[in-house]
């Protein structure tokens, strides 16, 4: 990998981190928007990570055709603004309503990140550094997962609120915009006729039939699918579920924060190894072996009770 595809990796995968706390910044402060507006049940949250996580998913199938037409620097750059202007709005302490639709909002500027970023980390990789870049850039994305709710328990440490986490997320977002939509544009520069010219002259198949890939996506896509139940779920009462180790109170607010940062920092160490001994070859095994070990794990943490909860998660 040369250094200018190596400052792109690094660059894609900050905006990667990113795009994870941003996920994340509900879930964090989870059981604060409860108590504020749930009287501190969980139904309420229950709708608003429902309410984020349908454009989450649904906006990439649509944001793709975008980036052909309009380039994954000018996307990236709305994604950045996007989620800093709600991020900012949400602070305000708007009413359940208007929260909803907020969070409505994020989602869909949200969704931009991985068609835009992935898609131009595939263009500006090999087959054979592919991996290790991806490898590269689940890490920052797993550690960008873990510093939003690591950034919540020092804020509250400070005794500072909820929505003053949410401030500095918008400050954040404003400056990488910034960043993306000046000294890094030419870093960023996407050709979707690229992609086609590198296809076709790879392609050597040697009159061989290959197969239909629609049967092969569809596959993996239903799997994704089910696995981002199981990661929403997980996610989004995290918090909860380490906040019921204990009786209750501020000091459990911020020691939950720490708990569920710790267990989600571990998810680096799954992504640096995945893009260590991710091989094109086994690929589907790997995947296989990784969605079934997940399951032991999902019942332990059902049955764990006090610490063995954190270690259970983790």
């Amino acid at each position: 990998m040369d250094s200018r595809t190596f400052r792109l990796v690094i660059l894609l995968s900050v905006a990667h981190a990113l795009v994870h706390v941003f996920e994340l910044s509900m879930p964090s402060v989870e059981r604060e928007i409860a108590t504020i507006y749930d009287d501190g049940k969980s139904e309420y949250t229950g709708w608003l990570s429902f309410w984020f996580r349908v454009p989450w998913g649904l906006g990439a199938l649509f944001v793709g055709m975008l980036v052909d037409k309009f380039g994954a620097r000018v996307m990236l750059t709305i994604y950045f603004v996007g989620c800093a202007a709600c991020c900012f709005l949400i602070s305000g302490q708007p009413s359940s309503d208007m929260l909803t639709c907020l969070m409505f909002v994020l989602g869909c500027f949200a969704s931009i990140y991985h068609p835009a970023g992935l898609a131009l980390l595939s263009l500006k990789t090999t087959p054979e550094n592919r991996p290790h870049a991806l490898g590269i850039h689940g890490v920052f994305g797993s550690a960008g997962i873990a510093l939003a709710p690591l950034l919540v328990a020092v804020l509250l440490n400070y005794g500072l609120s909820w929505t003053v986490y949410f401030q500095v997320l918008g400050v954040v977002g404003i400056i990488a915009a910034i960043i993306f939509a000046g000294p890094c544009r030419g870093l960023l520069h996407y050709d979707p006729l690229e992609s086609v010219s590198k296809q076709d002259s790879t392609k050597a198949d040697g009159g061989r039939n290959v197969p239909s890939p629609w049967t092969s996506f569809f596959i993996v896509t239903s799997i994704a699918g089910l696995m981002g139940l199981v990661y929403s779920g997980v996610l989004t009462f995290m918090k909860k579920y380490f906040t019921d180790m204990n009786a209750g109170g501020d000091d459990d607010l911020i020691r939950s924060s720490y708990f569920m940062s710790g267990a989600l920092m571990l998810g680096c160490v799954g992504q640096y190894l995945a893009g260590k001994f991710a091989r094109i070859d086994r690929l589907e095994k790997q995947l296989i072996t990784i969605t079934y070990a997940n399951v032991p794990l999902l019942i332990l943490m059902a049955l764990a009770e006090g610490e063995w909860k954190f270690i259970a998660a983790g």
